[in-house]
């Protein structure tokens, strides 16, 4: 399991505990520049669907002048809340629509940007996109049920469906009375695979105690 958050659910739902095993990085992260603001640029890239709570970033992106934060949207959308949501955007002159990115820009997307918003509705497990960000040294706000709340500082944490919670880390970051984000680092390939092994290797030599006996 790679967050904790999620091995205690399959506790709670009666199956075998599993291991505790972060996830590499499988895109190679390039550091950018930090870039200049204002504004602020906070983006979103995740799939355009009501439980990752879009909806309610652009209700808080919304209550602040245009001058002073900007969003960007990216991410796989078909259904009739992403349409909802494009004409909002579309209707904001400090919104802009990408749609669906390759994967192999989304480390250049996050690195042109201040702040990672994924204000999830219910306890996503461990983002990837939250990771890679954190890679890049950036800001990142998310929910506060999940396993995202386990990475720490520099994660901001909101209660899932609150605007307010979101306005007021923005507004902590726009006042720079947060620290600048140090990056953080995820296991490699090499390390993640050789804990694999050991674990695998530890599986084995148990079977193998239980059947001499």
């Amino acid at each position: 399991g790679p967050s904790l958050d999620l091995i205690d659910r399959f506790k709670r739902m009666g199956f075998k505990q599993p291991h505790h095993l972060p996830l590499p990085l499988l895109r190679k992260m390039h550091p950018k520049t930090f870039p200049s603001a204002p504004p602020l640029k906070v983006l979103f890239a995740s799939s355009i669907i009501p439980s990752k709570g879009l909806h309610v970033l652009i209700d808080a992106v919304e209550s602040f002048p245009t001058e002073v934060i900007g969003l960007t949207v990216a991410g796989h959308a078909s259904s009739s809340y992403a349409e909802d949501i494009k004409k909002r955007i579309d209707q904001n002159q400090n919104m802009t629509w990408l749609g669906p990115v390759s994967h192999d820009q989304i480390g250049d997307l996050i690195g042109d940007h201040h702040v990672l918003a994924l204000p999830s509705l219910w306890p996503e497990n461990a983002p990837i996109i939250v990771r890679e960000a954190l890679d890049l040294g950036r800001y990142v706000i998310c929910s506060s049920e999940g396993g995202a709340k386990e990475f720490g500082h520099p994660v901001g944490l909101v209660k899932p469906g609150s605007v307010q919670d979101i306005v007021n880390h923005l507004n902590q970051i726009i006042d720079n009375s947060v620290p600048l984000p140090i990056p953080q680092k995820n296991p490699s390939m090499t390390e993640h695979i050789d804990a694999l092994i050991k674990i695998s290797d530890q599986a084995i030599a148990k079977r193998s105690h239980i059947h001499n006996n």
